[in-house]
């Protein structure tokens, strides 16, 4: 990857935020953003009259060189095609890159896949999952052998051409049944005796579980569900904690596919072993610190005392209203946030509505936004008063569902992961997600009627990819999460045209 140095950045188009929101440098200097820089960006606004102006979010969880090389490129495309003047916030650091890292740390333990498998055969035989190819004679994964389970999970997308039929005859539970305390009560026993007698012949399970892990291995493990041990030994899990363990993982896979908040069977599998083993204390570090730093960034500073205490997006907005009073109030500014971007958007709607903004925008354009249903909900929908139109660019499911995060690992979306793992809850609904506002059950109720009935004007969400030749603003051609803002997108060649409207 080409470095971007401190010769090739003009400051007067990016603003860097630092830890906490605040203007507090990091090591590298030249992301290092301060007051007097934002005072440089207004003054040259102030110097080209400007009254039209393009605030740009990246996504949360890219290298802050990757940032910085996306703000370039948003400068050069408004710059070239249109009147308006781009800012880019550089808000985050990489954490997409420790996420993937631990992925693979947890894909390569031997714990984990001897888990794996048991889960997989349990939870498939309950369910009922088929072959939806004539090269297998077992149609049930209950039917299936721990050999060709093992070979499935050395595939690209594990269990990809598997599904559930709907009163599926391999399957031990009917599928039209619902989740109640009777049927909970039900299973929990027959999967706890179907457990208790696969891990009991699984010794390379039982031993992987009382070994002591690898350091690294053990770092992003739950630690309520380890033993303390009396030499200091790190990762281990006694059978009583395993066994437990391992029916709560299968119980909740179950639940998912009778409530058809499931992501299909793999992911659904890997979602609910690392949210029972893995990554609950990481995951909310790397994505509840994301979220924190939205929302810090915009609270109000006393911009009093040490410039490096106080939040950058609040600073920014102060000189921001001057300037638009300076301008009698004409500014046309659009908002633009992709992916977690969209949640930094959210929080300063949400705030501007608190401090009582004089401020409006004229678009707000998401692509695959990774903000939560209820957050749009409760801080763009509630303060729609403050923007004149939106547009959302995203994928698919389909095509959500070939974007591979991370191959033979988690082979679906970012934004699949993000709703599986990092949230506080399995399938938390992100606007992002096609089935999340598609009004099919079981994703219908207050929060998504609002938002269906938001969207439901033409244009209003666009799916990739598009049909050529496609209107002007309503192209998209991104075939991955991190592609809409690709040089050569036809997404940013609607942008574009929207921002000239």
């Amino acid at each position: 990857m080409s470095q971007i140095n401190d010769q090739e950045l003009d400051r007067l188009y990016y603003v860097n935020v630092g830890e906490k929101g605040t203007f507090k440098p990091g090591k590298n200097p030249i992301f290092n953003s301060t007051p007097e820089q934002i005072d440089d960006i207004f003054m040259e606004l102030k110097r080209k009259g400007q009254r039209k102006i393009v605030l740009y979010f990246h996504g949360g969880l890219v290298p802050a060189q990757d940032g910085l090389k996306t703000a370039e490129r948003i400068k050069k495309y408004v710059l070239r095609d249109t009147d308006a003047y781009p800012i880019s916030f550089v808000w985050q650091t990489g954490l997409k890159e420790t996420i993937e890292h631990n992925l693979l740390t947890i894909h390569k333990s031997d714990f984990f896949r001897r888990l794996l498998i048991r889960i997989l055969k349990v939870a498939g035989e309950r369910i009922g999952m088929e072959y939806s190819g004539d090269l297998v004679t077992a149609k049930g994964g209950g039917g299936l052998s721990d050999a060709q389970i093992q070979a499935e999970l050395d595939k690209d997308s594990p269990f990809e051409g598997y599904y559930r039929a709907e009163g599926a005859k391999s399957g031990s539970l009917d599928g039209s049944l619902a989740w109640n305390a009777e049927l909970e009560k039900t299973e929990t026993a027959e999967v706890k005796a179907m457990l208790e007698q696969d891990i009991e012949a699984d010794i390379r399970l039982r031993d992987a579980a009382a070994r002591e892990k690898p350091p690294e291995e053990a770092a992003l493990m739950n630690q309520e569900d380890l033993e303390e041990s009396p030499d200091n030994s790190k990762g281990i899990i006694p059978s009583a904690k395993l066994i437990k363990g391992a029916v709560e993982i299968t119980l909740r896979v179950i639940k998912r596919y009778l409530q058809k908040r499931d992501h299909d069977f793999y992911p659904t599998v890997f979602e609910e072993v690392c949210r029972q083993y893995y990554l609950s204390d990481i995951g909310n570090w790397v994505w509840g610190g994301m979220k924190e730093k939205a929302a810090l960034m915009w609270k109000p500073s006393d911009l009093q005392a040490d410039y490096r205490n106080w939040t950058v997006g609040y600073y920014f907005i102060q000189k921001l209203e001057e300037y638009n009073k300076h301008m009698d109030g004409t500014l046309s500014i659009n908002l633009i946030g992709h992916s977690a971007g969209s949640i930094v958007i959210c929080e300063l709607l949400e705030q501007l509505a608190e401090q009582g903004s004089t401020l409006h925008f004229k678009n707000v354009i998401f692509m695959a936004p990774a903000v939560r249903c209820d957050r749009f909900v409760h801080s763009a929908l509630k303060n729609r008063s403050f923007f004149d139109a939106f547009r959302c660019f995203t994928m698919n499911d389909g095509q959500e569902k070939k974007d591979r995060m991370l191959k033979m690992v988690y082979p679906y979306s970012l934004l699949y992961f993000i709703s599986g793992i990092l949230e506080e809850e399995s399938d938390a609904y992100i606007l992002g997600l096609q089935r999340h506002i598609s009004g099919v059950a079981p994703y219908h109720g207050a929060d998504f009627d609002e938002i269906i009935n938001f969207l439901k004007p033409d244009g209003s969400i666009i799916y990739a990819v598009t049909e050529l030749p496609g209107a002007d603003g309503l192209r998209s051609g991104a075939l991955t999460h991190g592609g809409f803002d690709d040089e050569g997108e036809t997404t940013l060649d609607s942008m574009m045209y929207l921002i000239k409207q």
